[in-house]
Formats: structure tokens, C-alpha cells, sequence
């Protein structure tokens, strides 16, 4: 009797053994599948780099981050010169192959420690950590010498191929500073960019 007892005792250690793995397995597919829904959730299905989303989550701990340790944060916005004009000459499918080329020429441009993101349609955006206004001036011009020497026929852009115009701003990140304050920098860097003949940089004055 006691040894059927102990073989139950043994055989229910068992079950209980074989059912805390089966659950362990599927907590761990189950985290697996949930970590690259949140990859997909923000990567850009056309360019495969990040999207708004993860820029916004990686602007808003990059600047905690920056603000808590009193370091430089630059942004770049960029912008593909006469875009739509591309799409209505060469179609959109063209338009589309033409933003992966230049999402893959703006990675190689800049540094391990940049972040690419698209923006926004036919606009992209760099995060630059621990970097001033000069530097970040540099890594800009890189991408857009990157861009251009793609050499991607643009009959309807003035330099002949497709360009990019760039708006850069750095700052100081501080905890009395609303990140989103530096976009705007960069924005309007960006559209002087544009004023001045489009295919060059403009960076924002300090504020």
C-alpha cells in the first residue's frame, strides 16, 4: 500500500513538474510574440526603421536621460526635396523604392549611437545623443552628401537626382525643457533649409 502510495506521490510530482514547464514555455512564447508585436508596432513597414511612435518613446527617454546627466541632445529633421513632384513623375511605387533607398543611406550616415526614424511621409527625423550643434551639423551633411550620392534621377528636382533638405537644433536637455521645443528649432531650421535652394543644411540658432 505504501508503495502505491508513493508511486501516486510520485507520478502527481510528475503531472505538476510536466504542467510548470508546459506553462513556463508558454509564458516564454507568449512574452516572445508580445516583444516582436511591439517591435512591429514601431518599425515602418516601408522603410523597416522606426516609426512616429518609436521616435516618441525614444525622444522622451533619451531626453530624461540627457537632462538627468546635463548632456547635449541634437535632432535633425529631414525632408526629400520636391517630393511629390517625384511621385507624379515617376509613380508611387517608384516613390516608394526611392524613401527605402534613402532610409537605408541615412543609417549608414550617421553613428551606431543615432537613431533614424521616419517622421512622417516624405520626412524623416535623426536623434543624436550627447551631441552639440556642430557635430550634429557634421553627421547631418554626411546624410545628405549620403542621399545624394545615390544619385536617383529627379528630372523635376533642380539638381537633377533626389535631394534632401535638413533643419539641425541641439540644446542642453534640462528638466524645465519640453523636448518638443528643440523640434520646433528644427523645424523651422528646416524650412529656411528649403527658402534658401533646398539639397543643404540649416541650423537652428542657440536658444
Amino acid at each position: 500500500m505504501i508503495g502505491g502510495q508513493l508511486a501516486v506521490s510520485v507520478g502527481n510530482a510528475l503531472l505538476y513538474r510536466t504542467l510548470e514547464d508546459r506553462i513556463a514555455e508558454r509564458t516564454s512564447a507568449l512574452r516572445s510574440a508580445n516583444d516582436k508585436l511591439e517591435l512591429l508596432s514601431q518599425t515602418d513597414t516601408l522603410t523597416e526603421i522606426g516609426n512616429r511612435r518609436h521616435f516618441t518613446q525614444y525622444y522622451d527617454a533619451l531626453w530624461s536621460r540627457a537632462a538627468a546627466a546635463t548632456e547635449q541632445v541634437g535632432v535633425a529633421l529631414v525632408d526629400v526635396d520636391n517630393f511629390k513632384k517625384y511621385n507624379d513623375r515617376y509613380g508611387h511605387p517608384a516613390g516608394d523604392e526611392c524613401l527605402r533607398r534613402i532610409a537605408g543611406a541615412m543609417k549608414s550616415a550617421v553613428r551606431s549611437s543615432d537613431v533614424v526614424c521616419r517622421y512622417g511621409g516624405e520626412e524623416f527625423v535623426l536623434l543624436l545623443k550627447a551631441t552639440d550643434a556642430a557635430h550634429a551639423a557634421t553627421i547631418a551633411e554626411r546624410v545628405r552628401a549620403a542621399v545624394a550620392a545615390l544619385n536617383i534621377p529627379h528630372e523635376l528636382n533642380p539638381a537633377g537626382v533626389v535631394t534632401v533638405s535638413i533643419g539641425v537644433a541641439a540644446t542642453i536637455a534640462s528638466a524645465q525643457t519640453s523636448p518638443a521645443s528643440l523640434v520646433e528649432r528644427a523645424d523651422k531650421a528646416l524650412y529656411r533649409a528649403k527658402d534658401e535652394g533646398r539639397n543643404r543644411l540649416a541650423v537652428a540658432a542657440a536658444a
